[in-house]
């Protein structure tokens, strides 16, 4: 069975009637094939390749098959630029299964632990403040008080 044919009936099907396409290419169908099955995986492909969807679809059919408790999925990009490139297309892929989306990167001060020094984008299930990422990627000193 493919990769797209594992993919959630809501997700294929905006797949299908937003971006038009019927199936994968082989990078995204290994992929998606390996992170569906709980494996880690490393994708290379070329620019343009479809190395973006190749690990995005499956985490939102993962998504929409288990529902997250609060924020589903963070996006790691290793340069800002990456990330604002990215923002508006992993969006709309969001978006088009009826989930919801945010970025928080760098440059952006977060209420909680000021200035960080990561580029997240995350897929937040439940409509929580967008800070309460702060929760996963750091934690708190007992001692001092202060964020780690």
């Amino acid at each position: 069975m493919s990769t797209f044919a594992r993919f959630p009936a809501r997700l294929q099907q905006a797949i299908a009637s937003r971006l038009g396409w019927t199936s994968l290419r082989p990078v995204q169908e290994l992929a998606g094939e390996a992170i569906l099955d709980g494996k880690n995986a490393v994708v290379l492909a070329p620019t343009a390749g479809g190395k973006t969807e190749a690990s995005v679809f499956p985490a939102l059919a993962n998504l929409i098959e288990a529902p997250a408790q609060g924020v589903g999925v963070i996006y790691v990009a290793p340069i800002k630029a990456l990330l604002n490139n990215q923002e508006e297309r992993l969006g709309h892929y969001a978006e088009m299964v009826g989930l919801r989306r945010f970025v928080w990167h760098g440059d952006t001060a977060c209420p909680l632990v000021g200035r960080v020094s990561m580029d997240l984008m995350t897929i937040d299930l439940r409509g929580q403040p967008y800070e309460r990422v702060a929760d996963l990627a750091f934690t708190r000193d007992p001692s001092t008080g202060r964020m780690r």
